[in-house]
């Protein structure tokens, strides 16, 4: 959430934090005061933005999430999401740093499921790249992928429930 991030920033942090959940339009200036990286989901997110972004003085790193099966948040993968990535690399004051994905059932023994939504993002990665569009950090492994999906570590790992102990 942007309040944690802020709390991060309050307390000295001075690292890159991306807020994973999504970029709503009161949120703006917490992002822009605090340099937090938001997740934009949507045109509509997109455009509130960069509305609020112009004429700031500011640039925004962000990253766009790609919904590739959870069915929660994102984007829907191939041309709508590359259309996205596309009016982001070209919005002025927002520059594309990431775009990811999150796994709905890396945590299970069989998975086809998982395997899908690999494929998925990474048409959807090829099909940005083609576009001429190149994205700095492309991440999709939770917890259950960095253990059984090392394929997909791309460029950055997002280790959760792992971090206290638990196998997912």
């Amino acid at each position: 959430l942007p309040e944690e991030g802020i709390e991060l920033r309050q307390a000295g942090f001075t690292q890159p934090i991306l807020v994973f959940g999504p970029y709503f339009p009161n949120q703006a200036q917490a992002f822009l005061d605090y340099d937090l990286m938001p997740t934009i989901a949507g045109s509509g997110a997109l455009a509130d933005l960069a509305a609020h972004v112009k004429g700031s003085g500011k640039t925004l790193k962000v990253h766009v999430k790609v919904d590739t099966g959870m069915s929660r948040v994102g984007v829907r993968h191939g041309e709508p999401a590359a259309d996205l990535i596309k009016k982001v690399a070209d919005t002025e004051g927002l520059q594309l740093n990431g775009m990811y994905t999150h796994f709905a059932k890396a945590d299970e023994t069989d998975k086809q499921s998982a395997l899908r939504q690999i494929d998925a993002f990474m048409n959807t990665i090829a099909l940005v790249e083609q576009a001429g569009i190149k994205v700095p950090v492309k991440h999709m492994a939770n917890s259950a992928a960095i253990i059984d999906l090392p394929q997909i570590y791309l460029d950055a790992v997002r280790p959760g429930i792992m971090l206290y102990g638990l196998y997912p």
